[in-house]
């Protein structure tokens, strides 16, 4: 097995699905547990006697009995202040809440990395992540999601280390330049998530003295996305 000290993840928190990964080589390699199939929901669940993330939570949203104690598309509720969930004697902030959903997002990933792909990790092993974010999202709710990522705690006792936010639009373009070799092209990104929309213009470049690529512009807005849909 391959003993690892660090592990470098990517991480895309969804409004409604949530999803990881890393990179080995030129490779990149889900995370997510294969009873999770694509993603995995962005929802949690707390009733004060069980806690439940996923597609469990998912479940507890459709019975009419425990709907009340899952919280969905906590990422569009990052301007509220104050508890948002009572769950037997824990109170539950936005915060907590996000900090609960990437938590098991993490816990999730560290299983699959040893079970498919034969990775040990070393007692001391630290997580470093990037994290995609809406364009449209102010600093005020990028550091809400910074925070609640940073508050994960490992086995070790160690915590996440964020390296960076990525705006998502532009996260998709570079996926596409890399997976396809495209060198010298324009893309124009529409992203059209559960909560939010962005839009970005990204050239690749092929000049060594140049950066791989260059966001030429972005604009994103945070209130509209297939939640608004569904009302």
């Amino acid at each position: 097995m391959e003993l690892k000290k660090t592990l470098s993840i990517g991480i895309d928190f969804g409004t409604t699905f949530s999803f990881c990964s890393y990179l080995e080589g030129d490779e990149i390699r889900s995370l997510i547990p294969v009873t999770e199939t694509y993603a995995i929901p962005s929802l949690f669940f707390d009733d004060g006697k069980q806690k439940a993330y996923g597609r469990i939570a998912a479940r507890k949203l459709e019975n009419s009995r425990t709907a009340g104690k899952v919280v969905s598309s906590v990422k569009r509720r990052l301007n509220e202040k104050g508890v948002i969930l009572e769950a037997g004697d824990r109170k539950y902030t936005v915060k907590d809440v996000i900090t609960e959903i990437i938590q098991h997002l993490v816990t999730d990933a560290i299983r699959v990395a040893k079970e498919n792909y034969q990775i040990d990790f070393a007692d001391d092993f630290r997580i470093e992540a990037v994290c995609t974010v809406p364009v449209g999202f102010s600093e005020p709710q990028k550091n809400h999601i910074h925070e609640a990522i940073s508050a994960i705690v490992l086995p070790n006792g160690n915590h996440v280390v964020v390296r960076t936010m990525f705006p998502e639009p532009v996260a998709a373009a570079v996926e596409y330049f890399g997976a396809r070799n495209k060198k010298n092209e324009d893309i124009l990104v529409f992203d059209l998530g559960g909560g939010t929309f962005d839009a970005a213009w990204v050239r690749s470049n092929d000049d060594e003295t140049k950066v791989p690529y260059e966001v030429i512009d972005q604009e994103g807005d945070p209130e509209l996305g297939g939640d608004d849909w569904d009302e």
